[in-house]
């Protein structure tokens, strides 16, 4: 088994908006990237770009990665336009030429683009993994964001990924 990790739009842009226990979801995907360095697993930091002004355009604040994290070890930054990380940008030829077969997903929005790539790595023949604590957003019109991220952990995610904490996968580096 080769395994990859994923960090998905952790961007100043979002971060700014005040996600769910953003600081306990920085230390988390902090913890899991420097676990999974040492554990040889490839790194790639996902970034959702816009064309927009206002949004997360390309070369502006907000779309530049949490620079807590982007100063981490990482092999690849991979910039997106869609919701999923596999839609329109080269990530299933990168990972498939690295013999990766396991894909562990973090970061943000849950029901947005960590959903969408999940679902996608799964559609891709991907055996996608989750990190059931390491996945934040925001409240919306019907659910606050602590609800969202309940209800993809144990309803949506079990669908299409295996799911455990960041503690979990950890330990699971170490096997």
């Amino acid at each position: 088994m080769k395994q990859a990790l994923l960090v998905i739009d952790m961007q100043n842009g979002l971060i700014d908006l005040g996600p769910l226990d953003y600081p306990l979801i920085q230390a988390r995907v902090a913890a899991l990237m420097k676990a999974a360095h040492a554990a040889k697993l490839t790194i790639v930091l996902v970034r959702h770009t816009e064309s927009f002004d206002g949004g997360l355009k390309e070369g502006s604040r907000e779309w530049q990665f949490d620079a807590a994290l982007s100063s981490l070890f990482h092999d690849k930054i991979l910039n997106k336009t869609e919701s999923s990380a596999f839609l329109k940008t080269d990530l299933e030829t990168y990972l498939k030429s690295l013999g990766v077969s396991h894909v562990l997903v973090m970061g943000m929005q849950t029901e947005y683009c960590v959903d969408a790539t999940i679902k996608s790595g799964y559609e891709r023949g991907f055996v996608m993994q989750a990190v059931a604590d390491g996945v934040t957003t925001f409240d919306s019109p019907i659910l606050s964001a602590a609800q969202l991220n309940a209800h993809y952990v144990r309803a949506i995610y079990p669908n299409f990924a295996e799911c455990k904490t960041a503690d979990e996968w950890i330990r699971s580096f170490k096997k």
